[in-house]
C-alpha cells in the first residue's frame, strides 16, 4: 500500500511538472507549434511516465473491449444457426448485449468509491468468461443471458476507463481520449480478421470465441500492479467545482451560491444531452458495423469470409480514423472536429442511397464512414470537461448509459427494417446521424445561452513549450 501511495504521489507531482513546462502553449504560431512537436512529445514522455504507463494499460484493455464488441456481427448468422434462431430473433442478441452494457454503465458510482483498477480487472475477467461460454449456448434463451453478461462487463470497462483517463489528464484529456478509443478500434478491427481467418481455416465458433476470450481476460491483469487514479471530486455527487465562469470563459473560486447552483444544473443538462447524443451516435456506429455483414450476404451476395473482411475494413478504417483523431485534437476544437466528422459521414454514406447493390460503393462507403465516425465518441464524451465541468464516475456512467441504450435500441431498429427492406441500412444510419448533429448543436447553444454567450478559452489541446536553446 505504501508503494502505491508513493506512485499516486508521483502521479500528482507529474501534473505540477507539466504545468510548469506549459508557459508558451497557445501563444506560439502554428508553424512553431508544428516544429516543436518532437520536443513536446519528448518532454511529455519524460514528465508523465507513470500517467503514460497507466494510459497504455487502459488502451490495452480497450483493445480487448473492441475484440468483444466487434465479434458479434461477423458471427451473427453462425450463432443463429447454432441456436436454431431466425434472423429477426438473432438480431435481438444486440439488444441483450446492449441491455447488459446499459446495466454495467451504472457502475460509475463504484469507481467514485472503490479502487478503479480492481474493478477493471474484474470486468476483463468477466468478459473473457462470457466469450468462452458463447459457442456452448445452443438456444437463443441460453445465448441471450451470456451476451447480457458480456455486455455488463463491457459497460463496467467502458465507464471506468473513460472516467479514469479524465481523472489523469483533466483538461488535456482530448488527445488521450482519442488514443484510448483508437485502441478500441484496433480490437474491433482485429476481431473480425481473427474470425474470418479461422472461418477460412475451417474452424468453428468454439475456436473463434476462445481466440477472442483469452486476450480479453489477460489484458486486465496489469491493473493489479498499477495504482488507481484518485477521484478529484468530493464523495458526494458533483459535476462541477465551486468556481465561477468569468467573462473570458475561465473559472474563479469566488462564485456565490446561486452561480454554483446554476452551473451544476447546467452541467447536469449537458451530461444528459451528451448521453442522448451518444445514444444516437453509438447506435449508428454499432448498428452499421453489426449489420454490415448481413447486408453483404443478402444484398451483395457475399460469402461468409468476404462479409467478415468487409466488416473488418469498416472497423479498420474506424481505427485509422481514431489514429488521426489524436493529432487532429491538438489543432481543432471539439466543435470543429464534430462538424468535420459529420460532413464526412454524409459524404461517405450518401452514394449507398443510390447504388446500394454495388460492392465497390459499399466498400468505399464503409471505409469513409469508419474514418468519419471514429473521433466523434471520444470528442463528445470529453465535452463536459472541455466546458469546465468536473467529471465523476457517476457523470461518465450516465453518458455511457446513453451510449449503451443506443447500442441496444438502434441496431434492433436497423435489423427490423433491414429484414423487410434489405437496402435500407444507409438510409437509417444517415437519418440517425442527422438527428445526432442537431442535438450536438442544441448542446452548444444551451451552454452559450446559459453563460451569456461566453465560452471557455481552451478550444484546442495543443499545449507545449518550446525549450529555449543556448
Amino acid at each position: 500500500n505504501s508503494a502505491k501511495m508513493m506512485e499516486l504521489k508521483d502521479l500528482h507531482e507529474e501534473d505540477d511538472v507539466v504545468e510548469r513546462h506549459e508557459t508558451h502553449h497557445n501563444k506560439q504560431p502554428l508553424v512553431e507549434r508544428i516544429k516543436g512537436l518532437p520536443n513536446f512529445i519528448k518532454n511529455g514522455i519524460a514528465n508523465n511516465r507513470l500517467s503514460i504507463s497507466i494510459t497504455a494499460a487502459y488502451c490495452a484493455s480497450f483493445i480487448g473491449l473492441g475484440l468483444a464488441i466487434g465479434s458479434l456481427g461477423p458471427t451473427l448468422l453462425l450463432l443463429a444457426k447454432n441456436t436454431g434462431s431466425d434472423e429477426d430473433l438473432a438480431g435481438s442478441l444486440f439488444t441483450a448485449r446492449g441491455l447488459g452494457y446499459l446495466i454495467g454503465s451504472f457502475s460509475g458510482k463504484l469507481y467514485d468509491r472503490f479502487r478503479g483498477h480492481i474493478l477493471i480487472t474484474l470486468g476483463a475477467v468477466m468478459m473473457g468468461i462470457g466469450l468462452v461460454l458463447v459457442p456452448f449456448a445452443t438456444s437463443f434463451w441460453a445465448l441471450a443471458p451470456v451476451l447480457f453478461f458480456i455486455g455488463t462487463s463491457g459497460g463496467m470497462l467502458d465507464t471506468g476507463l473513460n472516467t479514469m483517463v479524465v481523472w489523469i489528464w483533466k483538461d488535456k484529456v482530448n488527445p488521450w481520449m482519442q488514443l484510448l478509443h483508437f485502441a478500441f478500434g484496433i480490437g474491433a478491427f482485429i476481431g473480425p480478421l481473427i474470425i474470418g481467418a479461422l472461418e477460412a481455416a475451417g474452424k468453428g465458433l468454439v475456436a473463434q470465441y476462445i481466440a477472442l476470450a483469452v486476450p480479453c481476460a489477460l489484458l486486465g491483469i496489469p491493473f493489479l500492479f498499477l495504482p488507481s487514479p484518485s477521484n478529484p471530486s468530493s464523495p458526494s455527487y458533483s459535476l462541477v467545482k465551486d468556481e465561477e465562469l468569468l467573462d473570458d470563459g475561465s473559472m474563479s473560486p469566488t462564485q456565490d451560491a446561486a452561480t454554483s447552483r446554476a452551473e451544476k444544473s447546467l452541467a447536469n443538462q449537458v451530461v444528459a444531452m451528451t448521453g442522448a447524443f451518444l445514444f444516437l451516435y453509438v447506435g449508428a456506429e454499432v448498428g452499421y458495423g453489426g449489420w454490415l455483414a448481413t447486408y453483404a450476404y443478402t444484398v451483395l451476395g457475399a460469402d461468409t469470409s468476404s462479409a467478415a473482411y468487409l466488416t473488418a475494413a469498416y472497423w479498420g478504417s474506424f481505427t485509422f480514423g481514431r489514429l488521426l483523431g489524436g493529432p487532429a485534437a491538438l489543432f481543432l476544437s471539439p466543435k470543429q472536429m464534430i462538424i468535420v466528422d459529420m460532413i464526412g459521414c454524409a459524404i461517405s454514406i450518401s452514394p449507398m442511397l443510390f447504388f446500394p447493390r454495388s460492392s465497390t460503393v459499399v466498400w468505399l462507403a464503409s471505409v469513409g464512414l469508419g474514418v468519419s465516425l471514429a473521433s466523434i465518441f471520444p470528442t463528445a464524451i470529453s465535452l463536459p470537461q472541455q466546458l469546465g465541468m468536473q467529471i465523476t464516475g457517476g457523470a461518465t456512467g450516465w453518458m455511457v448509459v446513453g451510449a449503451s441504450a443506443g447500442e441496444m435500441t438502434v441496431p434492433l431498429l436497423i435489423g427490423a427494417i433491414q429484414t423487410r427492406l434489405p437496402v435500407a441500412l444507409a438510409w437509417v444510419v444517415l437519418g440517425v446521424l442527422a438527428l445526432a448533429l442537431l442535438l450536438y448543436g442544441a448542446i452548444n447553444l444551451r451552454v452559450r445561452i446559459a453563460r451569456g454567450g461566453r465560452t471557455p478559452t481552451r478550444t484546442r489541446e495543443f499545449e507545449f513549450s518550446i525549450p529555449e536553446t543556448d
